[in-house]
């Protein structure tokens, strides 16, 4: 949903269309990075909880090659996500330098925040990723619950 945010302001979501974007979005940009938190499998997010009970099942299995290929995307999750970060907040945005104008690709218009209608849904979810990553007991539930219905378990 951040990356939609910027595609909304920017018109386009190639690496060098995030450059600069730290200062010009702060509030999507932190949520793409919290975000991405979860696709590395930070704990506190649900990205972790996912990533912690595939690894357990594949492990309580002896699918060793299994637990080491989520341990590998998560690499590279911390990679492609690193990117982003670089690009948003270490390197100037184009325009920056002499004129001071980071324009949207093709106009002479100021880059600038989404709009709160795109902001509160996408924040909404990052709280829910934090939320759900420190207390999963809901969801755990839910999955539990799902894995013994259609396995036919239920009584």
């Amino acid at each position: 949903m951040a990356m939609g945010c910027v595609m909304y302001r920017v018109g386009s979501v190639e690496i060098e269309a995030m450059r600069g974007l730290g200062k010009k979005m702060p509030w999507t940009m932190a949520a793409f990075v919290a975000g991405g938190f979860s696709l590395i499998g930070l704990p506190f997010t649900v990205g972790f909880i996912s990533k912690w009970y595939l690894i357990l099942g594949a492990v309580e299995r002896d699918a060793w090659p299994v637990a080491g290929l989520v341990l590998i995307t998560s690499l590279m999750a911390v990679v492609y996500i690193w990117r982003v970060v670089e690009a948003a907040y270490f390197q100037e945005a184009p325009g920056d330098g002499a004129s001071g104008v980071g324009a949207i690709e093709g106009s002479r218009e100021p880059i600038v925040e989404a709009p709160l209608a795109l902001l509160i849904p996408t924040w909404a979810l990052i709280v829910a990723n934090f939320y759900f990553g420190t207390d999963a007991t809901f969801t755990v539930e839910l999955a539990e619950s799902a894995a013994r219905t259609l396995f036919g378990l239920v009584p």
